[in-house]
């Protein structure tokens, strides 16, 4: 399970009319997900829990979500603010269970800052394991000869 926990934002920029909406989407393999969206604000708290179910597979180095935000429109299409990639390299690692994401920038979609940043939780949960983890104290080290990382 991957649990992500979209907490705030900060310094999202002002419309030309008015303050915007701002709604956040964590994407992870292709699937989507919304937090709702929070009426003119530009440093919205969303302290929103996200998950996704692995369906066993775990984690792999190259794992990343994007974490896209944007202005919330009832009618049309929302207006993109800024986006950000976060990679889930040292939660595949086993290295950590909680990656404590903070102040990421935001950038355009000329992949320049825009001044607003967002925080964010990230927690795995690996699948159960059938086959004996060689990280594990009681199994001793002389079984594969193989690092982890």
């Amino acid at each position: 399970m991957l649990k992500v926990v979209v907490e705030s934002a900060k310094g999202i920029p002002k419309k030309t009319l008015g303050s915007p909406d701002p709604i956040t989407a964590i994407i992870f393999k292709g699937e989507k997900k919304k937090t709702k969206a929070i009426d003119k604000e530009l440093n919205p708290v969303w302290n929103e829990i996200i998950e996704f179910d692995l369906k066993g597979t775990p984690l792999d180095s190259s794992s990343f979500i994007d974490v896209v935000v944007k202005d919330y429109e009832t009618i049309g299409k929302d207006k993109f603010i800024g986006s950000a990639k976060i990679s889930l390299k040292e939660l595949a690692a086993g290295q950590t269970r909680s990656l404590p994401s903070k102040n990421i920038p935001l950038i355009n979609e000329k992949k320049q800052e825009i001044g607003a940043t967002i925080n964010l939780t990230i927690g795995y949960d690996p699948p159960p394991s059938t086959v004996p983890n060689p990280n594990d104290q009681n199994m001793g080290d002389a079984q594969t000869g193989e690092t982890a990382g």
